[in-house]
């Protein structure tokens, strides 16, 4: 092994550190979200649920039934008395073991830990189900792919088999989409004669069958524009900015130069890659289809089948809900990441004259400017790309805000109401510039309301919620509270039943 540390050196425990310092960094200068999107509906169905309800009822904005997801999230709300912090300290534990997992494996460890620490900063915008009470479901998945891609046995046994199915099905109670990885990762294994064939048909087998169980009832996928439209907006969403672009035509010729190819046919490949990652940049405004594109040729090269197996399924995974959210793209980032890591031998012997105190050095800077910007230093670039966030989060805060002081107030009987919506990003325009969007859409609030109220609002005006600052002439301001990041929520009282159609 080239330039292998051991986690349990000092410089291999560094490396392994900085692996989840991007992701790290991000999470704990947004933690804790109040309430977000879903949140507010599941929140409501908690009041009235049992432990054997949260089992085996669907949830609102769930397409299928998921138990230990949605069990573990009520346990957890109802232990802690009505917070939903714990489940976002969960959601971030299970994804930092996920990735810590995959670096103390990967033969790269430094180049694997570069990757993950930009792939964790840069590519965030999918972490964002780290926030949410209904996150529980996705960092599970996680570790799945972490085991999965660390099986690196000549032969795989059929009782090491069989332990991941087990596991692979113990994760499918959290989300669907297990099963189906398993089995691309199994069938993959077996082109690698790594599997025997009687135990993958077998298991592959049994994990279609019990994976149409657990999607029975489910919406079923209507194919057409929509779904292909929501598969790029999942991208788009993760690809935000000009600059994500950039970093990801980088990723796109890091993996396209760290193939096994002849030095020419490697510079050729990167080319044409990065070529293309910038066309679909300027015709679709993401770059990412180029870097998956990649990954799966620098996966024929290396014939890891059950890699590239995983990576195909991943990469079409927000087809199966065509909503835009870029979480459903995360998957792909991780195997990804690892990936790009894999054949970077000279990358990997440069890294190793770094010195030894070098990752944690790296660490220790991210650290401190967490601090800072959580103690409101105006650090230079570092603040302005932490305002979006910050401000994110201060929205939650003031939308609970406005549910406490409407209740106790002589207007409690008076509907409140969104004056913009927060529908998914494949249908609204204010997914990315979000100044005046709300933290979660009407359906979720007013399921919570008939909650908190209960029953549905009977006065005979409208209680208007305003975000950013947004003035609303037409009505009466009855509240208003600012904040640093998020400027003024504005509560306006408008007669009768009618919402104004926003500008």
């Amino acid at each position: 092994m080239i330039g292998a540390d051991t986690p349990a050196t000092y410089a291999g425990r560094g490396w392994l550190v900085l692996a989840v310092a991007g992701l790290s960094y991000w999470f704990w200068l947004g933690f804790p979200f109040a309430n977000h999107n879903e949140s507010y509906a599941w929140v409501a169905q908690f009041q009235s649920m049992d432990f054997g309800a949260a089992l085996t009822h669907h949830l609102i904005g769930v397409a299928n039934v998921r138990p230990l997801g949605t069990g573990l999230a009520w346990l957890a709300y109802r232990v802690s008395h009505g917070s939903i912090l714990p489940v976002e300290i969960l959601n971030y534990i299970l994804a930092v073991a996920a990735w810590a997992l995959l670096a103390s494996w990967h033969p790269r460890r430094r180049v694997f830990a570069l990757a993950a620490l930009g792939v964790g900063a840069v590519l965030f915008s999918g972490y964002v189900y780290l926030f949410h009470l209904h996150g529980i479901f996705y960092s599970p998945l996680l570790v799945l792919i972490a085991v999965l891609l660390t099986q690196s046995d000549p032969q795989i046994s059929n009782r090491r088999t069989g332990t991941l199915f087990l596991g692979a099905l113990a994760a499918a109670l959290f989300h669907p989409f297990a099963l189906p990885l398993f089995a691309a990762w199994l069938f993959g294994a077996w082109l690698e004669r790594r599997a025997p064939a009687v135990t993958v048909a077998s298991l592959l087998g049994v994990s279609a069958v019990i994976t149409r169980l657990l999607l029975s009832g489910a919406k079923s996928l209507p194919f057409g524009p929509g779904t292909w439209s929501g598969l790029l907006v999942s991208y788009r969403m993760v690809e935000i900015h000009p600059a994500v672009t950039a970093f990801t035509l980088v990723l796109v010729a890091a993996t396209a130069l760290t193939t096994r190819l002849p030095g020419l046919a490697r510079g050729l490949l990167a080319a044409v890659l990065v070529v293309l990652g910038g066309v679909l940049a300027a015709r679709t405004g993401s770059a990412l289809p180029a870097w998956i594109l990649a990954c799966l040729v620098k996966l024929a090269i290396e014939r890891r089948w059950s890699w590239a197996g995983m990576l195909a399924l991943a990469a079409i995974f927000p087809i199966a809900y065509p909503t835009g959210s870029p979480t459903y793209t995360v998957p792909a980032w991780m195997i990804c990441a690892a990936t790009l890591a894999l054949g970077a031998d000279r990358l990997e012997h440069a890294l190793a004259h770094l010195p030894r105190i070098a990752p944690w050095t790296a660490t220790g800077l991210i650290v401190a400017a967490v601090l800072a910007l959580r103690l409101d230093y105006r650090v230079p670039v570092l603040a302005g790309l932490y305002w979006p966030l910050a401000a994110e989060r201060e929205r939650t805060y003031q939308l609970e805000g406005v549910i406490d002081w409407a209740l106790l107030s002589d207007r409690r009987e008076n509907p409140i109401v969104l004056y913009r919506e927060a529908r998914s990003p494949s249908e609204a325009s204010n997914a990315i510039e979000r100044t005046h969007r709300p933290p979660t859409q009407q359906a979720h609030l007013d399921r919570y309301m008939a909650e908190r109220r209960p029953g549905p609002g009977t006065g005979s005006s409208r209680l208007l919620v305003t975000f950013g600052g947004e003035a609303l002439p037409e009505g009466e301001l009855v509240y208003g509270s600012g904040s640093r990041y998020a400027g003024q929520v504005r509560v306006y009282q408008v007669r009768g039943t009618d919402r104004p159609p926003p500008p």
